[in-house]
This record gives structure tokens, C-alpha cells and sequence, in this order.
């Protein structure tokens, strides 16, 4: 992990712990493809003792952490359990959550994210709550927005938007949009309106699901 030096630290630290002094393997951190998501992070080791504090810009290459709060995080080839950053910036790399205002991931995968705006490319989410979501060649378990842009590749099993645009077809389990726009054809086992019985039971499911994540 690097850090850009300034002349005196601001109030908002980071503070990284990490997993060991051996960097966690490229192998052991990189998706698998296919639309099948797996833990890139399932390889760190246990809540290490040490702890160190940088600046406001982290990046972290090829290594493995616990906790990770900054302005800026950008992850290349890593694992973290938690990253609560402003703007968090994921390559081939892996994390339990992520919390903040935007969040970009690509070849990548996270459990729970929960942010502004996101966007995933190549990528895996189980649970992502947002004002937007962007989703190109990437899957996507759960997910609840304002409003939600799906691209080529896109698989989201269930959604809630206040709107929904894709530029092709949409394959889901479950939709629930006020506006749904499509280039292609549209097909929901639960639409809108067989769907709308099942609103609060989604919601419900949705916050029972994050809990339960978020204690293991």
C-alpha cells in the first residue's frame, strides 16, 4: 500500500489493518467468470494485531485487509472486509462490504454495497443498495434503487427501482418499477403488478438478508 505525503494529515484518517507481511495471491482474490460470484476474499487471514495510518488517497496492491476508511480507496488484485470510503475504485479485487457515495468495480466482487452510485463491469454483487446503479456484463442477487441502467450482459435476479432503462432485453426473477424502459423484450416471473402483493415481503427480505450478512 502507498501513500501520497502532505504537509499535515487532515482529520479524516485511514486506517488499514492488515493480514500479514506475505501479499494475498492475484489467484486468490480475482473473480471467476461466467456469472457465478465467488468471495474474492475468502483467503484472508484472521483480524490481524497491527495497524497503520495513511492519508486520505489509499491504495492497496495485491494485499489483503481488514478495515479500510478513506476519502479515496483504489484496490488492484486485494481482498478487504470493509471499505467505508467517499469514492472506492476495485480491479480484480474483492471485499464483504463497501460503504460511501460512489463505488466502480470491475472484475470484481463484494457481498454488501451500499453507496450513491454504482457501477459494475464484469463484476458480482449479492446485495447493493443505491440512488443508481449501472450494471454491464456483470450479476447481481438482490438490488434496490432509484433508478437502475442495465447493459449488455446484464443479470439482476430481483429489483426495485423507481425506474428501470436497458438497452436490451430484461431476464429477471422479480421487477418492481414505476417506469420501465426497454430495447428489447421484457420478461419477470413477478411484474409489476403480480409483483406489487410481494413489495413489503421484498423489502423485508431485502433488510433481513443485509443483517444477516453483515454479522457473519
Amino acid at each position: 500500500m502507498t501513500q501520497h505525503d502532505h504537509e499535515s494529515k487532515p482529520d479524516y484518517l485511514l486506517n488499514v489493518t492488515r493480514s500479514g507481511d506475505a501479499a494475498t495471491k492475484p489467484e486468490d482474490v480475482t473473480r471467476i467468470q461466467g456469472g457465478q460470484f465467488s468471495m474474492e476474499s475468502d483467503s484472508i487471514d484472521g483480524l490481524p494485531e497491527d495497524a497503520v495510518e495513511a492519508e486520505q488517497d489509499a491504495r492497496i496492491e495485491q494485499e489483503g485487509v481488514d478495515t479500510v476508511n478513506a476519502l479515496q480507496v483504489t484496490m488492484d488484485r486485494s481482498g478487504a472486509e470493509n471499505i467505508n470510503a467517499q469514492k472506492a475504485f476495485l480491479t480484480n479485487s474483492g471485499a464483504k462490504s463497501i460503504e460511501g457515495t460512489s463505488s466502480k468495480l470491475t472484475q470484481s466482487g463484494v457481498l454488501q454495497l451500499r453507496a450513491e452510485k454504482v457501477q459494475l463491469h464484469q463484476s458480482s454483487a449479492v446485495l447493493v443498495d443505491s440512488d443508481e446503479i449501472q450494471v454491464e456484463s456483470s450479476s447481481v442477487v438482490f438490488s434496490t434503487s432509484e433508478k437502475a441502467v442495465l447493459r449488455d450482459g446484464a443479470k439482476v435476479s430481483a429489483i426495485q427501482a423507481r425506474s428501470v432503462e436497458a438497452e436490451g432485453d430484461i431476464h429477471t426473477f422479480m421487477l418492481l418499477s414505476n417506469q420501465v424502459k426497454a430495447g428489447g423484450q421484457i420478461e419477470s416471473t413477478m411484474d409489476v403488478t403480480t409483483a406489487a402483493v410481494f413489495g413489503a415481503v421484498f423489502g423485508a427480505v431485502f433488510a433481513f438478508v443485509w443483517k444477516v450478512i453483515g454479522r457473519d
